[in-house]
Order: C-alpha cells, then structure tokens, then sequence
C-alpha cells in the first residue's frame, strides 16, 4: 500500500509542476504575441503621400513626399508632409511673433509681400533618438515654372522664417510647422517646395 500511495503522489507532484509549467509558457507566449502584434502594427504604417513635380504639383490638403535629414541614420530619408493651410489674416500672426521676438522681426521689404502657411510632417518609418525629431523641412518658393522670381532684372532668393515648429516627434507621429516668406508684391501664384534638392521633393502650386 506504501508503494502505491507514493507511486499515486510522485505522479500528482510532476502533474502539478507540468501545469504551473504550461501556465508560465503560455504567459511568456502571451507576451511574445503581443510584441510581435505591436512590432506588426509598426511596419505596417505605410506612406500615403503622392509623388509630385512642378508638371504635376500637389494641392493645398493633399498629402506629398518630401525629404528630410534623419540625424540618427546621418542620411536623407522621404516622410509624408500636407500643406495644411494659407493664412489669410498674415497681419495678426506677424504681429504677435514680433512682439514675442523683439530682436528678430519679420518684416516684408518694399514691393515684397508676407505669406504664413502650415505644414504638417508625419515620420513614416523614420528612426529618431529617445526624444523624438523636429520636423522642419527645406523650404524654398519659385514661380511656377520652378525658376527664381526676377524683379528688376535681378533673380531674387526668397527669405523664410520659421514662427513655430512641433519638437520631440517619435517615429510616426505628426507635426506641424508654421513659416512665413515673402514674395514680390505683384505675383498671384508659385511653387512650395517642401524637401532638400537632390533628394525627394512635395511640390504645391498655390
């Protein structure tokens, strides 16, 4: 009777261990999914922006591919950027930035007139350090034949400045900058160039 009541207790005891063992696999196997889950659901961010020239340029609200320099990898990688919006009360934006930047005005020169626009980056696939990226891009405006505006005979390079720019942005995440620029008082439409020449640019035709 001995033999069998140990017999009947060693197989309850590695019984018992095999279920608290199984329990912990399936716990860490658990686990496992669920980074592999949110690891998916990383890669599976895709771009959906539309590849633009200055034949085919991009409207206000749709969504373009720019370029941007990624500090971590020290190379060029291509985002999602939108125009968002043109301000059509510049006035009060200029204003309340001078006020606030004393020592670095934004002032429109003579026969020159300022334009404030937003823009919003999203990081698609873009590795950043721990506390995340600006997202500030290249800018540059031309007329809408991609040359520089010419006043007087003499080629003009427009002047930008940013007002205001989201920082610490993480890998696809968005954010939005504000910029304004001036261009001669007589022109009615150009090209928005968002994207460092050389590399992949989101060309809007205001």
């Amino acid at each position: 009777m001995k033999k069998i009541f140990l017999a009947m207790l060693l197989v309850f005891f590695v019984t018992g261990c095999t279920i608290k063992l199984s329990d912990e696999q399936e716990q860490a196997g658990s686990d496992l999914n669920d980074v592999a889950a949110d690891e998916t659901q990383v890669e599976q961010k895709e771009s959906v922006g539309i590849l633009s020239s200055k034949t085919n340029p991009l409207k206000i609200g749709s969504v373009g591919i720019a370029s941007k320099y990624n500090a971590v990898l020290e190379d060029y990688r291509d985002v999602d950027v939108k125009l968002v919006k043109i301000y059509d009360d510049v006035d009060t934006i200029i204003n309340d930035y001078n006020a606030k930047h004393q020592d670095a005005k934004v002032v429109a020169e003579k026969g020159y007139k300022l334009v404030v626009l937003d823009y919003e980056v999203t990081l698609i696939n873009f590795e950043t350090e721990s506390f995340g990226s600006d997202v500030k891009l290249d800018l540059e405006v031309t007329d809408t034949n991609d040359n520089s505006f010419v006043v007087n005979g003499v080629k003009q390079i427009v002047k930008s400045t940013t007002l205001d720019e989201k920082t610490g942005v993480l890998n696809n995440e968005s954010g939005t900058v504000t910029v304004a620029f001036e261009v001669p008082q007589e022109v009615s439409s150009y090209l928005i160039k968002l994207g460092t020449n050389g590399h992949s640019i989101a060309y809007y035709k205001v």
